[in-house]
């Protein structure tokens, strides 16, 4: 595997129970129920504007975002101005925390479970990441990977201050770390925008490849975002949002 841990043996703090849980996985208050009980107004209106709206399908994925308040995850010392709006917001010239509305449709079409094994590449802030492993539980399993060392350094720490233990933090230099994961994953999650064009319909293969039978892939490509489900080793597609935006897939360090 061509890539750097960042912290020997990933992230370990205490956990939140499994599969979305409202326990505090201890004895006591946790980092993690402390954190999560940490939401502003703004947020709070924001999420409950979103439910009104009918966005979230499901209690567990509207859980997973009102329990991590995006400005949690925001690197820098002053918020911007929307950061408590259903909107993106930009980090730098190719980076940014996602539409809040977007990321539960994400999480409704990945579906995922209790004690499921799940990647995110590009991780960035670590926002999602968080969701991910809330949504997992303990008995789960999360790998992040992020090409950038400065986000990738953030991002863990804005995890870790959520205490999860279930979730690895990987510093990766290319690409070639999936052919290390092959049929490893019940959900793989693409947080940049794929076209298929030059080596990245190789790079889509390998992120199937890294399915399991029965998994579920969430990938970008072009200005679709696509639900890629593999069964018996054949593949199915689906477009989940025709119009979406994203920040592009980094083959390499520049």
């Amino acid at each position: 595997m061509s890539s750097t841990k960042i912290g020997a043996g990933g992230i370990s703090c205490q956990a939140a129970k499994p599969g979305g849980g409202e326990g505090t996985g201890g004895g006591g208050r946790s980092r993690n129920s402390l954190m999560r009980a940490d939401r502003s107004p703004g947020y709070r209106a924001l999420m409950q504007k979103l439910r009104a709206a009918g966005i979230f399908r499901s209690n567990r994925v509207f859980n997973a975002l009102a329990f991590h308040d995006r400005r949690h995850f925001w690197p820098k010392k002053s918020l911007p101005a929307d950061i408590n709006k259903d909107t993106p917001v930009m980090i730098s010239s190719d980076a940014s925390i996602s539409q809040p509305s977007l990321v539960a449709v994400i999480l409704e079409a990945a579906a995922i479970q209790p004690r499921e094994t799940v990647l995110e590449a590009g991780y960035c802030s670590g926002w999602l990441l968080a969701m991910i492993a809330y949504l997992v539980g303990e008995e789960g399993r999360v790998v992040g990977t992020e090409m950038e060392p400065a986000l990738a350094g953030k991002g863990k720490a804005n995890v870790e201050r959520f205490g999860y233990s279930n979730v690895e933090c990987l510093l990766v230099a290319d690409n070639h770390y999936l052919t290390d994961y092959q049929d490893k994953f019940d959900v793989v999650i693409v947080s940049a925008g794929l076209e298929l064009e030059d080596d990245n319909t190789e790079i889509l293969r390998k992120l199937i490849a890294c399915l399991k039978d029965g998994g579920r892939l969430i990938v970008p490509i072009g200005s679709r975002l696509q639900l890629i489900s593999k069964e018996a080793g054949k593949t199915h597609w689906l477009v989940i949002d025709p119009g979406v935006t994203f920040v592009p897939f980094v083959k390499k360090n520049r």
